[in-house]
């Protein structure tokens, strides 16, 4: 794990960051050094890899998907480099699921962004309450909601904020996912996370994605 640490924090500097980070994945898989979430904890140093090194300005890199999606060639391309030291096999998988996912990022990005602007026309159709525009753009900064922290938010009062999530919940934008004794009621925007969960499916095969790396 020293060794694996040094080479994080000083790769070379002839290799390019993307390679870096397909060398960083495949040394933590193969020391493999929790006894289990190893593929979790590892897919998600790729991200946070690229961040550090500012090829990412935020976490929007998906692999999990693409990975668990093709998991059966993932595997064996980084057990081939174990067992013939096939890098050519392995790189070739990795950088053909980065350009996918980035790919599959961009597009639900654009869908994202999309849908805000239908979601806004219809609130601007149903009201002319600047505070329920508000509402929304909070939702998409976390599409999870209490009353409470709405109306500390928002500077409203606690029964404006119900009034608030009702409107949204008429327009079928967020529907209530918990009511239990003495807590708040908790608010999704399902419109969003379903657009989301949509956005993030694989975009592609495993045959497809095998033979567009080649």
């Amino acid at each position: 794990m020293a060794e694996w640490e040094l080479f994080v924090a000083q790769p070379p500097r002839d290799m390019p960051v993307l390679v870096q980070c397909a060398v960083m994945h495949y040394q933590f898989e193969a020391i493999h050094p929790f006894l289990d979430g190893n593929g979790r904890i590892g897919r998600f140093l790729i991200t946070l890899l690229l961040c550090e090194r500012r090829l990412l300005a935020q976490p929007l890199l998906y692999l999990s998907a693409h990975l668990e999606a093709h998991r059966s060639q993932y595997y064996r391309c980084l057990f081939e480099v174990s067992d013939s030291g096939d890098w050519t096999g392995w790189l070739r998988f990795f950088l053909n699921a980065v350009l996918l996912q980035a790919e599959q990022a961009v597009t639900c990005c654009r869908e994202i962004v999309g849908l805000r602007e239908k979601l806004r026309q219809r609130i601007s159709d149903a009201t002319r309450s600047a505070n329920a525009l508000s509402l929304l753009d909070l939702l998409f900064t976390n599409p999870y909601a209490t009353v409470p922290r709405t109306a500390r938010r928002l500077g409203v009062t606690s029964q404006t904020a119900r009034n608030l999530f009702s409107l949204l919940t008429d327009l079928d934008i967020v529907e209530e996912t918990a009511s239990t004794m003495g807590h708040a009621r908790l608010y999704r925007a399902k419109t969003l996370l379903d657009a989301i969960k949509r956005a993030a499916q694989p975009p592609s095969t495993e045959t497809s994605a095998s033979g567009s790396a080649k």
